[in-house]
């Protein structure tokens, strides 16, 4: 029997998955009866013991092979076993082993610190691992991982018993810890964590029969038995009911208007032999949460309507949250959640809230109210029930962590300015039959962060109008029938950061993934992937949005930046990676789109219209389109105040102003083949249009299609000084001179 035997770690020695492993103390007296067997043997035949190691070189008559231990040494490691060498006389002494020793007591006085401690013993510490059992107190408690340098030798960390780093106050001051040596670390025999866990346990346990010894707990059955107790011999009881579990305990004073709100007996109880005006039964709580199935709701899987009886448990105590476990949780109309009260679940695919009938808004937030942790559940995707998820009908709510799906209408919604400076956080809406999120007009102050939206009919995420001053992050919206995001007319100072427009569905592809409309200012979209477009990656539309009873006026689309966006369309012919437009003789000007990557589209940039002017175009690049990089349409002011900078394919484009001569001044059209020069002190973009009904139109010898420097449809760069020789067959094409300043 070893002592690596008997004090080795593990059930099976070095296989931790076969368990720890405790000494036998049958193993333990074992092991110290063949140590003082060694030890009678060794004095029983005239062994040699000195207090130092000085006495004992000291004494050379003695013969060769004679053993000799030196066990009180002031040097520590002088102390262990000695074999003389050479005969009497003559020779020396040589230390050959440790002291056998079972255990060892190290004394931690202090010396090191409480992460590094310095400990000291009257014994050396054996040379080999696991030699010898130590003990040692502990100065000071440890605020993280510990190293024991024992009697001068190099520190060692002080591992628990399964190998980890000690956490802080794992040790503390006055405690008397065990372990070994095993070769790179001290480990403990025992977890000090688990010892501390039963003693807080037994301390426990001695507290709650001491409290429950002074008072007089009685159980009963449900609440029936609960009313009937008599109060004068009975202050204190324990409910049994399942669901409403909890302790009791008899109030004396006037409880009438509590007992009366509390209908559903949750908190308060009437006995039936007192006036609730004398007392009442009280539930005892520990904060201010209450459970559902206190007020007697029930996680049925969504038959019966738990609405009432959660309805009460909110409105009971100002500030109440309403927790309700796992399961599903029948509902047949909105849980109103009143100022400052909230609803918890026990996580999404853990805790559904499900509608029970058609058009029911789940939740209702109020001012500084709260829903989290929950799956709302509708019963119908058809666009005209109505119904949804979470309605937010304040200011300072917070709707997290939830799943809201299978609703007639939306997965979220705002109601209007009434509702602002929200918080809509970890949501996700699917499969709903309007919007996944609808803010509706006049929202602002809101923020909205990881948000998802798939399946929606008509938009992931609509801002109504008139919103203002909104944040919107980390948004990834996925197979929606229509425009995926949606910004409506007259809103203006939104942010949105972090937004992928993923593929939409079959119908969807028909519409814009990005769309902003009419009167839309001072927004800023910022890196953006929009993948899977039909028709328009970006879509900026203005028309007349003068309507009194909206509240919302004519104005430019005017702006708005657009930066870091990749574009991905589907190959579709006529689609836009980008497309400007106007009616109504409203305008799109000064917006800004910057770094743009735009790939398997028709046309990279189309502004089509005269009311498009002054956008300004940088960084851009482009995978395959099948069409133009840049198109204006066939009106002449297709480049009034554009600018284009660092535009792929476009060399040497400016800012594109009117001068004041541009049109009134400029070159007639010449003759075919006649050589025109650029007169002006500044270069010059020509646009040739009216093709119709002309033929093998070219600019230099090269056709429009094909010409050096062409934007399309015979768009030409001319330098200062420079000449441009147009040529056709037939017909009269039309051209406009612009100046580049």
């Amino acid at each position: 029997m070893k002592a690596n035997d008997v004090y080795r770690d593990f059930v099976t020695d070095g296989v931790a998955a076969s368990g720890k492993h405790q000494p036998k103390k049958a193993e333990i007296r074992e092991l110290l009866t063949g140590y003082e067997a060694t030890i009678t043997a060794f004095t029983s035949n005239g062994g040699l013991i000195y207090d130092t190691r000085a006495n004992l070189f000291a004494d050379l008559a003695h013969a060769a092979n004679t053993s000799a231990w030196v066990i009180t040494d002031p040097t520590v490691g002088y102390n262990g076993i000695y074999r003389k060498v050479g005969a009497s006389g003559a020779g020396s002494w040589s230390r050959v082993a440790d002291l056998p020793y079972s255990f060892i007591r190290l004394n931690d006085a202090g010396a090191g610190t409480a992460n590094a401690i310095v400990a000291t013993s009257s014994i050396p510490l054996p040379a080999s691992s696991s030699a010898a059992l130590l003990v040692m107190n502990v100065f000071e408690a440890n605020t993280g991982p510990v190293t024991i340098a024992a009697n001068g030798a190099a520190a060692k960390p002080l591992k628990t018993n399964s190998g980890n780093d000690l956490a802080a106050n794992y040790l503390t001051a006055g405690m008397m810890v065990s372990f070994i040596d095993d070769g790179t670390s001290f480990r403990l025999l025992s977890d000090v964590a688990s010892a501390a866990i039963v003693a807080a346990a037994d301390a426990a346990r001695v507290a709650a029969e001491a409290a429950a010894a002074s008072i007089d707990y009685l159980a009963v059955a449900d609440r029936a038995a609960l009313k009937a107790v008599d109060t004068s011999a009975h202050t204190a009881v324990f409910l049994k009911e399942l669901g409403r579990e909890g302790v009791f305990v008899w109030r004396s004073g006037n409880f009438t208007s509590l007992v009366s709100a509390d209908v559903y007996e949750g908190i308060y109880v009437k006995a039936d032999a007192v006036a609730s005006s004398a007392g009442a039964w009280v539930r005892q709580r520990s904060d201010l949460d209450v459970w559902g199935t206190w007020f007697g709701a029930v996680a049925d899987g969504g038959t019966i309507d738990n609405q009432p009886m959660i309805q009460s448990a909110l409105n009971l105590i100002a500030g109440t949250c309403v927790r309700l476990g796992a399961g599903t949780w029948g509902s047949n109309a909105p849980m109103n959640v009143p100022n400052n009260g909230a609803i918890k679940g026990a996580g999404i695919g853990s805790t559904t809230i499900r509608a029970k009938s058609t058009g029911v808004n789940l939740v209702i937030l109020n001012s500084r109210s709260t829903v989290s942790d929950v799956t709302l559940d509708g019963v119908t995707v058809d666009d005209v029930a109505g119904g949804g998820g979470v309605l937010f009908q304040g200011s300072y709510s917070t709707a997290e962590n939830i799943l809201s799906e299978n609703h007639g209408f939306h997965g979220f919604a705002y109601n209007g300015g009434a509702s602002n400076r929200n918080f809509q956080i970890n949501t996700h809406s699917r499969n709903c039959g309007h919007r996944g999120t609808n803010m509706s007009e006049g929202s602002y102050g809101n923020i909205v962060d990881n948000y998802t939206a798939e399946d929606c009919k008509r938009a992931g995420l609509i801002v109504g109008y008139r919103s203002h001053d909104n944040v919107f992050t980390n948004i990834w919206i996925k197979n929606c029938d229509n425009v995926g995001l949606w910004i409506h007319m007259d809103c203006w100072n939104n942010v949105f950061t972090n937004v992928v427009l993923d593929t939409p569905s079959a119908a969807g592809k028909a519409s814009p993934q990005l769309y902003v409309g009419a009167h839309t200012y001072d927004n800023q979209f910022v890196n953006f992937v929009i993948r899977g477009s039909s028709s328009r990656g970006i879509y900026l539309f203005n028309s007349a949005t003068d309507h009194p009873e909206l509240g919302t006026t004519d104005g430019p689309t005017e702006r708005n930046i657009f930066r870091g966006f990749k574009i991905y369309g589907d190959g579709t012919a006529n689609s836009d990676g980008i497309r400007l437009t106007t009616t109504d003789s409203q305008l799109v000007r000064n917006n800004v789109f910057d770094e743009f990557f735009i790939d398997n589209h028709a046309d990279g940039v189309d502004q089509s219209d005269s009311g498009v002017s002054g956008q300004e175009y940088r960084n851009f690049k482009f995978g395959t389109i099948t069409n133009k990089r840049f198109r204006g349409g066939d009106n002449s002011d297709r480049y009034k105040t554009a600018k284009l900078v660092n535009f792929e394919g476009v060399t040497g484009i400016g800012v594109l102003t009117a001068a004041s001569n541009s049109l009134d001044a400029q070159p007639t059209l010449p003759a075919t083949g006649v050589s025109v020069n650029n007169p002006y002190p500044f270069p010059v973009v020509i646009y040739i249009g009216g093709l119709a009904g002309t033929a093998n139109v070219s600019i230099n010898g090269a056709n429009v299609a094909s010409a050096p420097n062409d934007l399309g449809n015979g768009t030409h760069i001319l330098p200062v000084g420079a000449s441009i020789t147009l040529s056709y067959t037939s017909g009269s094409p039309n051209w406009r001179w612009w100046a580049m300043l």
